[in-house]
């Protein structure tokens, strides 16, 4: 994977109303998507949909921690050399943006000063001082598991699509499925591990 793709959800969430509001970001697809292999052929289509490097998701995004409860807008597009993501609060108070290109991430909200670090991990790891395994999420969101780590346990449903999957120590549960093209995507995602647990809801999908 050349960049790391990512999004910083507990810091960006918490910082949310600050900062001034901000125009999205326009989806500029570069590639032909693939057709998607027979769900029952589960090792190719997953394969497949790993090779797709440029896409878009638009939705809520919402993290429960102990004692708090945040949730936001987000748009993420996703290229194979560069990603970018934007938060916006309810009636679209505040915004977030965070970017990646070239081995290191940014983050930037209003007119505050912009974090940097070489991954969206130590970036929260700096500022928070704990870190979730980001990066992974960029499998996750299409309803597939990660080549990076070991899979504990997974579940597939009638058709063949994955409906629950352990991995690096989060049980996640994949719901709403829809059909873009000929590929079979989530339009809900949990993640929970311990008193952590995010939830995002994605309202449109575009593959590229």
């Amino acid at each position: 994977m050349k960049s790391a793709p990512s999004f910083l959800v507990p810091i960006l969430l918490i910082t949310l109303l600050a900062g001034c509001a901000s125009l999205q970001p326009e989806y500029q697809p570069d590639t032909k998507v693939p057709t998607a292999p027979p769900l029952l052929n589960w090792e190719a289509y997953e394969q497949t949909l790993r090779s797709i490097q440029s896409w878009q998701v638009k939705g809520k995004i919402g993290v429960r921690v102990p004692d708090d409860a945040i949730s936001a807008s987000i748009n993420w597009q996703q290229y194979p050399e560069r990603y970018s993501i934007y938060l916006s609060g309810p009636l679209g108070q505040g915004s977030t943006w965070i970017r990646g290109e070239n081995g290191q991430v940014t983050l930037t909200r209003g007119n505050q000063a912009a974090l940097s670090a070489s991954t969206p991990e130590a970036l929260m790891q700096n500022n928070l001082g704990w870190s979730l395994p980001i990066s992974e999420l960029h499998y996750w969101v299409r309803g597939i598991s990660s080549p990076n780590s070991p899979v504990i346990t997974k579940q597939h449903g009638v058709d063949g699509e994955l409906i629950a999957l352990q991995q690096q120590g989060w049980t996640l549960n994949f719901e709403r499925y829809q059909n873009i093209g000929s590929w079979f995507l989530p339009g809900k995602l949990t993640a929970q591990q311990g008193d952590l647990k995010l939830t995002l809801i994605i309202k449109e999908w575009n593959l590229q």
